[in-house]
């Protein structure tokens, strides 16, 4: 998206140490200082040592720029914060990464919301450290924002399509190309598996993780581009599959597709005013992060990075 809190930040100070090229330092008795080696082994395999050079190198190569951009981030943040006299207690922390469980899978248990978690953190290729830096970092800006948000009954009409309106589960095929995506359109013409197709020919990374499964989603989620869900609102029957469609994505980027249905999920009849204030708290919630990623943003355009460390100037 768990460990405890404490293991997750051991983990976080070895990798930081291990990016500023530093230790824990020598260690002091009261007489005299005690000399650590210069390359201390961390493992023995057979009698043959592992140096912790060799470690450092293993991770500044293949996690250093990832961990180094959150923890520049996060610097970027609480620099920005302190100047308003802002700072975030631990239990300020922990209601954050609540918050962001309740918000992942609202009203599962302890265990389904972690287990969510993980699947989300390895399609993400992100480590616990770093999604724990997320968190920190994302209190801290919701400390720096307006928290008042003015919801209008129409915001409230278009909420309650989102959470009780008909939702569908689709599974999809995405090519950044027309004449790409005749191949696996062909082949489920004659009868290829929809789900087999979309392993071996989608480029949605997101979605592919998933089998190219996308949702459940409303006809009114905004996390779905507006095509696909004009699309996937037409299909009726289980298995359906649609036309190959276009549709631009965030950066402008345009994509071919093609749906398959795989389950409808009809409105659930609750009445528009007995939910108003869950729905309230919801579009709270959707604003207040629509406001720290766009302070996030600004933060990050206006702030001066140098990084000295020859192998952290090229991302992975």
């Amino acid at each position: 998206m768990i460990k405890a809190r404490n293991n997750i930040l051991s983990n976080l100070l070895i990798v930081v140490s291990l990016l500023m090229g530093c230790g824990t330092g020598p260690e002091i008795t009261s007489k005299r200082k005690l000399v650590r080696p210069e390359d201390p082994m961390v493992a023995l395999v057979n009698g043959q040592g592992v140096k912790q050079s060799r470690l450092s190198e293993v991770l500044l190569n293949g996690y250093g720029r990832k961990v180094l951009d959150e923890l520049v981030l996060l610097e970027v943040v609480r620099q920005a914060a302190a100047k308003k006299g802002l700072t975030v207690t631990p239990a300020e922390v922990q209601a954050e990464f609540e918050g962001i469980l309740e918000d992942m899978a609202e009203g599962k248990s302890r265990r389904e919301k972690t287990a969510l978690l993980e699947y989300m953190l390895q399609s993400r290729h992100l480590s616990r450290a770093e999604f724990d830096l997320i968190v920190e970092r994302q209190a801290l800006l919701s400390r720096m924002v307006d928290p008042n948000v003015t919801i209008t009954e129409q915001m409230l009409k278009e909420e309650y399509e989102r959470q009780y309106g008909r939702k569908v589960l689709v599974r999809e095929i995405v090519r950044s190309s027309f004449r790409s995506i005749q191949e696996p359109v062909k082949l489920l013409e004659a009868g290829a598996d929809f789900k087999e197709m979309a392993e071996k020919f989608s480029e949605d990374q997101v979605s592919l993780a998933r089998g190219g499964l996308v949702g459940p989603f409303s006809r009114a989620d905004e996390h779905i581009p507006v095509k696909v869900r004009e699309e996937a609102f037409k299909l009726n029957k289980i298995g359906q599959q649609s036309k190959v469609f276009s549709y631009y994505d965030g950066d402008n980027l345009q994509w071919w597709c093609v749906l398959q249905l795989e389950k409808d999920f009809p409105a659930v009849n609750v009445p528009i005013e007995e939910v108003k204030e869950k729905l309230r708290q919801i579009i709270q919630r959707r604003v207040r992060n629509q406001r720290t990623m766009g302070l996030l943003e600004k933060l990050r355009g206006q702030a001066t990075v140098t990084i000295f460390k020859q192998e952290l100037k090229t991302k992975q």
